[in-house]
């Protein structure tokens, strides 16, 4: 008897390939952050900034290839990418019992911001993937 397995949607496979790229990006620029506040001797008060810049950047780089792929709708692309890596960290956080009310909205704006800024470049930019 022959099974019969459906291809996911490709919106979905598109949402998920640039998600995880972007969290993937997070993960490695938390890496390289810390390695250089380990080398420069920086205080610990300023690894929420330097997470900010992380999730930032992640955010940033899975809008922008989105929006490189979907073409139109940068700002609601950057939000929706945005949105779905916050809620990724948010689940990290509850899990690991490290969700500070104040660290949470800040994380929540800056992937928002961020987000939406690399889906509108990533809509505008001249290629395309």
């Amino acid at each position: 008897m022959k099974v019969s397995v459906r291809k996911p949607p490709k919106w979905l496979v598109q949402y998920a390939t640039s998600v995880i790229f972007g969290a993937l990006v997070s993960i490695a620029a938390l890496f390289l952050l810390s390695a250089v506040m380990f080398l420069l001797q920086l205080p610990s008060s300023v690894a929420p900034v330097l997470a900010l810049a992380a999730m930032g950047l992640g955010a940033f780089i899975s809008a922008l290839l989105l929006g490189k792929k979907k073409r139109r709708g940068g700002l609601a692309l950057g939000f929706k990418s945005g949105a779905i890596l916050w809620l990724f960290c948010l689940i990290g956080a509850l899990l690991s019992g490290g969700a500070d009310g104040s660290q949470v909205a800040a994380k929540l704006l800056v992937s928002l911001i961020t987000g939406m800024a690399g889906g509108v470049m990533g809509v505008n930019s001249r290629e395309r993937l």
